[in-house]
């Protein structure tokens, strides 16, 4: 048990609504917990049962019992099966950040294999194949995200020294039949973005950087931009309530906003960050 006070944040939900995942930092420590709300004397920690020390982790295909993980140094991406207690060989280096769709996508940027100076790559992995998206300058921090929508597949890649974000529309079929001309979908400009991601439709796409909020419907093919009435600090993201609500706390008090940063709602008080849980069904 750690000999101070804890903070707690919530990483991931399984898709079953039984397991999540929880971050636990005390003392200049992280661990990941595998938290299991109906039994949870079955819950586990998963840095002591791996012995691994990630920066990140993320689910698999939202499965309880598999992971992806960053470790801190040189910037490992790997597998984890916590089932089997397996640990893949390493999968990409010197890796940034990533994200990860169903079984076999990871989009992540890496400063390996980088033959221009100054600059860094955003890749994808398909299985066992690689794919390079789009070069950019070094940043302090990057956006990405990657998900399905009408059967199209969507990529979001962004430095927040460039100020925009490319969405690109299919383009691992693109790269696959060697051709390099991808079709960008849309460019979003915000200044200093840091945070990006789908509704939970998949629909839409946010961008955000502190109280500043773009959001891209794929449907209608339109942007909306909103300056949020509170004062966000940059290191907060906006969550997806569902397919086209955000929700967000400030100074206790949680809010709720439509896709298109319309019809502000007040709703519970909250002491804790990042605010009121809520059940998508």
């Amino acid at each position: 048990n750690p000999a101070s006070a804890a903070t707690l944040k919530v990483v991931e939900w399984s898709t079953d609504n039984r397991h999540l995942i929880i971050e636990r930092s005390f003392d200049q420590t992280t661990q990941y917990l595998m938290l299991d709300r109906e039994d949870p004397p079955l819950s586990l920690n998963i840095n002591t049962t791996l012995g691994i020390k990630p920066t990140k982790i993320s689910l698999r295909d939202k499965h309880p019992e598999k992971l992806y993980f960053l470790d801190a140094l040189p910037g490992t991406l790997r597998s984890a099966d916590l089932r089997a207690r397996t640990i893949s060989a390493p999968m990409a280096l010197e890796v940034i950040d990533y994200r990860s769709y169903g079984e076999d996508i990871v989009m992540y940027v890496t400063h390996h294999n980088v033959t221009d100076t100054g600059r860094v790559e955003f890749r994808v992995l398909e299985g066992s194949r690689e794919f390079t998206l789009k070069s950019v300058g070094q940043s302090d921090s990057y956006v990405l995200d990657v998900s399905r929508y009408e059967d199209k597949w969507y990529y979001l890649v962004g430095a927040a020294a460039d100020n925009l974000a490319f969405v690109y529309q299919n383009p691992l079929d693109t790269l696959k039949s060697n051709e390099t001309s991808l079709n960008v979908s849309s460019i979003l400009r915000l200044d200093n973005p840091q945070f990006a991601s789908f509704s939970a439709n998949t629909q839409f796409i946010a961008l955000q950087s502190g109280n500043n909020l773009l959001t891209f419907d794929l449907e209608e093919r339109r942007q909306y931009r909103t300056i949020l009435d509170h004062d966000i600090p940059l290191n907060q993201e906006l969550d997806w309530m569902d397919g086209h609500r955000l929700l967000y706390t400030v100074s206790g008090q949680s809010y709720m906003i439509e896709f298109d940063g319309s019809n502000e709602e007040t709703l519970v008080t909250s002491e804790l960050m990042p605010g009121p849980f809520f059940d998508r069904d």
